[in-house]
């Protein structure tokens, strides 16, 4: 009997509209995307780069006429709704398109409240995506069990919560947590450090962010 066959795991790129850094850029270098998908004025960003966007997704009130014309008038979706913005609107669009995975940058610049708010959109549907978020220093992840990863020796790692409470359990930080309270207002866990190989965060409650810095 043949085995069963799997679909690939269908992967995008999203670009918001916070601005992207050469350093994001960098760290695309050498992947591959069946999806490049622009929030609005994301696609400005992705003029003169080698990453010309697929899909524009957005209320349309700050992409350049320049990034239009760039791309086939049918690849553009009016999305005019206010209640959503349009980060949220290009991750629905990627859903309705069966991507899995979705590399995000762009989404953590310019203004504070907006990244905020996209950081509270990307807690909607962590678990709907496979997610990779960058900004230009860092990669950030969205846990909400466990998260590991190898890290070199005194590589800075930060550990914040976002919700009421998060007991948190480290290994192979300098600073070790052991089923402690991590929660807004009351105790966060900026600039720990790795102290070399593999670092374990183990969250038992709540969503917690993690940045991992650049060596």
């Amino acid at each position: 009997m043949a085995g069963i066959q799997t679909m690939p795991r269908r992967r995008a790129l999203l670009v918001a509209n916070g601005g992207l850094s050469k350093q994001e850029l960098t760290r695309l270098e050498g992947k591959q995307f069946d999806l490049i998908v622009a929030a609005d004025g994301g696609a400005d960003s992705l003029i003169h780069t080698d990453y010309s966007p697929n899909l524009i997704v957005g209320d349309l009130d700050s992409v350049s006429s320049a990034a239009r014309q760039a791309i086939s008038l049918e690849n553009i979706i009016h999305r005019p709704s206010q209640e959503l913005n349009d980060l949220e609107k290009a991750l629905i669009e990627c859903r309705n398109r069966s991507i899995h995975h979705i590399t995000i940058v762009g989404a953590f610049a310019r203004r504070l409240d907006h990244t905020l708010n996209n950081f509270s959109v990307l807690c909607k549907y962590d678990q709907e995506f496979d997610l990779t978020l960058y900004d230009a220093w860092t990669e950030i992840f969205i846990v909400r069990d466990k998260w590991q990863c190898e890290a070199q020796k005194g590589q800075v790692i930060s550990l914040i919560p976002i919700e009421a409470s998060t007991t948190v359990i480290t290994k192979g930080l300098k600073y070790p947590l052991q089923s402690e309270t991590l929660r807004m207002g009351y105790r966060e866990g900026c600039s720990n450090e790795a102290t070399g190989g593999t670092v374990t965060v183990s969250v038992s409650d709540g969503i917690l962010l993690i940045f991992l810095h650049d060596c």
